[in-house]
């Protein structure tokens, strides 16, 4: 048995997961496209505390990331 053939791989994701990633892709991308709008309404310090609680978010995010690499990997990376 060889590690990395075609056959070997098992799909793990169905095309709900996959939409469901796409659209959470596209919705999340929302944040770049208005940040300049947003900083400037919520001024100095509400624009710090905003950065904050994003890279609490993002910690989170990579937390989650992190576990499906260990439980996914055989599906590359």
């Amino acid at each position: 048995m060889t590690t990395g053939t075609r056959a070997d791989l098992t799909r793990i994701l169905g095309r709900r997961d996959v939409l469901a990633l796409a659209f959470g892709a596209m919705i999340c991308w929302g944040w770049v496209v208005l940040s300049g709008e947003m900083t400037a309404r919520a001024g100095t310090y509400g624009s710090a505390l905003a950065f904050l609680f994003g890279a609490v978010m993002m910690f989170l995010v990579g937390l989650t990331y992190a576990e499906l690499t260990s439980s996914l990997s055989r599906a590359g990376g």
